[in-house]
């Protein structure tokens, strides 16, 4: 659905039709616990403006001059309606993810391949 269609009265027929959804399906009264979110987030390795991402304090900043400008790491972020998050996960476009990588990953984060990243 294009966001400028999603009035009050669309986002409140489409929670009553989930509602009416889960409860023919008897799931209503499901732990939150077992209720998750996910989100999908690219970051771009070719930022566009004259910045770029950096741990702060660093002393070497690159920035890629020439590249595909598209060209982007997903990283994909999962809450459960408890409020309980899993590790990030960062989507590579390895067929294996190289071990320098892995080991390079902040602490918690795992990370996951498919064809396109």
């Amino acid at each position: 659905m294009n966001r400028a269609l999603a009035t009050e009265d669309v986002l409140k027929n489409w929670f009553n039709e989930v509602k009416e959804h889960l409860q023919k399906l008897n799931l209503l009264g499901i732990h939150p616990s077992r209720v998750f979110n996910l989100d999908e987030s690219a970051f771009f390795l070719v930022p566009k403006a004259d910045s770029v991402l950096a741990r702060k304090g660093s002393k070497s900043v690159y920035k890629v001059v020439h590249g595909d400008e598209k060209e982007s790491i997903t990283v994909l972020f999962t809450v459960n309606a408890e409020g309980t998050m899993l590790p990030p996960m960062i989507l590579f476009w390895y067929e294996r993810t190289p071990a320098i990588v892995t080991n390079n990953l902040p602490p918690g984060w795992i990370a996951g391949n498919t064809e396109r990243g």
